[in-house]
């Protein structure tokens, strides 16, 4: 036996040993657990899903931080097979009371908290494996799934819960709501969204730890991502207290947020996010697709550098610890893709030459505006980082998740509007159907919490029109201690969801003491109840979206489902109908896309174009048409606009012998004759070829079809058209 192979048996016979006392230490309460052996493990999504961060807590500074990984059938090998194990080493870090802002957190004068994160990277989507952190026992779990239309899964989002252990008083829900939520992971939900409100420790570790043991037992199994709540962030005091100069606190702010409209104090009790960015690990990045077109050279190099920083875990110079994913490697590859599309970009602008002075000007300048600032940077970067767990996003399946602080500035102009802004413009709606964007404090609040109801107010004029541009669906909330729901509203009026608008939940009853909602309410609210529970949500692909109100009962007490009505919208038709794992804008420069890429861009470019039949409604709704004649309408504007456009390279694409079976088409209604002209108009006006069909000799127009086009350029102009189901 060679030396390779002594070390892999050895490894696989260490590991049936700690497969053994593992099992014995989960089963065996009387264990006294080491200064080594691993505890509060939970997990968390990394925005590359071949991977997964685990992170967990150790009472000594000198253990390892080492993870094996393993597909799960391997636990039924005794040994397991060594050539199925892979070692994973993590990293260690620290925080103590020295590390908090303000009183009182920071004078409980407790010791350093060791905490241990490593990434399980190269897994397989939706494949049963194992880990196993040295001196623990193995946890099961599946591998998340890569951003797709496809995936239908379920999720828990909540707010508010804290732990009953130490604080039943304050918390009297928690107990109950963990366990109905370990019963949910049971029963096969994917991910957990907690948007703040955490613990209610407000600085005491003790608390901390109360709650993360918790959790552990379904944490560890699926990813548990966490918002800031007030009762993470909000202090009072600038930096940190006997500082001659206030340091930054894990945000990157010197002080508290405390605008004069707003009911913000010290409700973290100092802790100003310190324990929630040390022990929560989320996100940088919300998906694989999201490097290289989001990102320019100058974001790689923030990020590598930001990546860099803090590498023992201690001091405030590892408050910005950024996705170890994104090391040199990463920030080379980041680089080389920025360069070539700004190259590519610098090449089309029109008038100037790729090599000349005033074409790398101008491509310096559309750098600059997608830009990212490094962190830290001033505020007037044109655009800011995310910058996790405060603000961040992540892909999942059919949904992007944004995550946002009420508890910093979100006023445009601002760094976390900047980068919320640019988040939601390059979400791929095609890939995700769905937006689903969790704040701590609402913006549509209940009566009577007046002051409550003053910053929801400030917060809908700053948020409500940018989340309605981008099509958010579902905004969920916490910081009220009660369950409520809106209609699909805008600017406080119910509207139909394919005019705009969204649905708002509050959901801040998963353990805080409940408080109160008055009968008489505005009439956004569609409900309300006073009790405990938490919400799921079970997402059907791209077609639909269900939210349950679950009470502590197990009965759900309220239900809405919401409709992929904007589909058409975005250019890709049924979302749910799209291949998986298809992107409609995530093209990379030639020569710089990743091994992940080049697979699905090759599927892209035969689906880059796009036709749209344009029917009139009025023709089988009110002048009793048989749908049969209005579609043979639709195919005689087809046919015409096909042949009238036979000579563009884009038609030539779209009909080539390689694609004729992929060719895609958007078939919409609209109202009658007039909106139909009005619409020939703009399209005409936009320089998108198309055909009105016009019956003669009546002179009676009864449909449109535009030749093969881009999608970018005809979306824009049928934003209110719905796709035609002929009923």
């Amino acid at each position: 036996m060679g030396p390779r192979a002594a070390a892999a048996a050895l490894v696989a016979s260490l590991l049936f040993a700690a497969l053994a006392s593992g099992r014995r230490l989960a089963n065996d309460a009387s264990v006294q657990l080491g200064p080594c052996t691993p505890q509060q493990l939970h997990i968390s999504l990394t925005g590359n899903p071949s991977e997964l961060r685990v992170s967990w807590k150790t009472r000594s500074g000198s253990c390892p931080s080492t993870v094996t990984l393993g597909p799960a059938e391997a636990l039924l090998q005794h040994p397991p097979d060594p050539a199925l194990l892979r070692s994973h080493r993590g990293r260690q870090h620290s925080y103590s009371s020295d590390d908090m802002c303000a009183a009182p957190a920071r004078h409980y004068g407790f010791g350093p908290t060791y905490l241990h994160t490593a990434v399980l990277t190269g897994l397989e989507p939706r494949q049963r494996y194992f880990y196993q952190v040295e001196g623990g026992h193995p946890v099961e779990f599946t591998a998340p799934v890569p951003a797709g239309p496809r995936h239908s899964f379920r999720f828990l989002v909540f707010g508010d819960m804290g732990e009953s252990e130490h604080r039943a008083a304050k918390s009297p829900g928690a107990g109950r709501t963990v366990e109905m939520l370990g019963q949910e992971v049971d029963d096969g939900a994917e991910l957990v969204l907690h948007i703040g409100d955490i613990s209610y420790a407000n600085g005491d570790e003790e608390i901390w730890d109360a709650f993360m043991d918790s959790i552990e037992p379904f944490a560890r199994r699926i990813p548990y991502m966490v918002g800031t709540g007030n009762h993470e962030y909000d202090y009072q005091r600038s930096g940190y207290e006997g500082d001659e100069a206030p340091r930054e606190d894990p945000s990157g702010e010197t002080s508290g947020f405390h605008p004069s409209w707003g009911n913000y104090g010290n409700d973290s009790g100092g802790e100003c996010g310190v324990q929630l960015s040390r022990r929560f690990q989320m996100p940088d990045v919300s998906d694989l697709g999201y490097w290289s077109r989001n990102l320019t050279a100058d974001m790689a190099e923030a990020l590598a550098a930001a990546a860099a920083t803090g590498s023992d875990g201690s001091g405030a110079s590892n408050a910005r610890r950024r996705n170890p994913t994104l090391g040199h490697a990463a920030a080379a590859f980041l680089a080389r893709a920025a360069a070539a599309a700004q190259a590519a970009q610098t090449a089309q602008l029109p008038g100037l030459q790729a090599g000349s002075s005033a074409g790398a000007a101008a491509a310096a300048a559309a750098a600059g505006s997608a830009a990212g600032s490094a962190p830290g940077a001033a505020a007037s970067a044109p655009n800011a980082l995310p910058n996790p767990p405060f603000w961040y996003s992540f892909s999942h399946g059919s949904v992007h998740f944004v995550v946002i602080s009420t508890e910093h500035d979100l006023s445009p102009g601002s760094r976390q509007y900047r980068w919320l802004e640019r988040d939601l413009l390059h979400v791929d709606r095609c890939r995700t159907p769905w937006v689903v964007l969790g704040m701590h404090r609402p913006m549509y609040v209940v009566y009577p919490h007046k002051s409550n109801r003053v910053v929801g107010d400030h917060l809908r004029d700053q948020l409500e029109d940018l989340l309605n541009d981008h099509q958010v669906d579902l905004v969920v909330s916490g910081h009220v201690h009660s369950y409520s729901r809106t209609c699909n509203v805008l600017r406080e009026e119910c509207i139909p969801a394919d005019e705009g608008g969204m649905t708002h939940i509050i959901a801040g009853c998963a353990g805080h003491k409940l408080t109160d909602v008055s009968h008489d309410q505005e009439p956004w609210l569609e409900y309300a109840a006073v009790r405990f529970g938490y919400g799921r949500v079970t997402v059907n692909s791209g077609y639909s979206l269900l939210f349950e109100m679950v009470g502590e009962d197990g009965h759900v007490y309220d239900s809405v489902k919401l409709h992929n009505s904007r589909a058409s919208l975005r250019g890709c038709g049924d979302a749910a109908a799209e291949e998986e794992g298809r992107c409609s804008d995530c093209s990379c420069a030639p020569g710089a896309c990743p091994p992940w890429m080049q697979a699905q861009q090759a599927k892209q470019q035969a689906a880059q174009e796009q036709a749209y039949v344009v029917l009139r409604r009025d023709l089988w709704k009110e002048l009793d048409w048989p749908l049969g004649s209005v579609v043979a309408q639709g195919c005689h504007a087809a046919t015409a606009a096909l042949w009238g456009s036979r000579e563009s390279a884009t038609t030539q694409e779209y009909c080539a012998p390689e694609n004729i079976d992929h060719m895609h088409k958007v078939v919409l209604e609209i109202k009658g004759e007039p909106q139909l002209r009005a619409l020939a108009a703009k399209l005409a006006e936009a320089g998108v070829p198309h055909k009105l069909w016009v019956e003669q000799p009546e002179d009676f127009a009864t449909c449109l079809a535009t030749a093969p086009c881009r999608k970018s350029a005809v979306a824009p102009l049928v934003k209110k058209l719905k796709l035609c189901r002929g009923a």
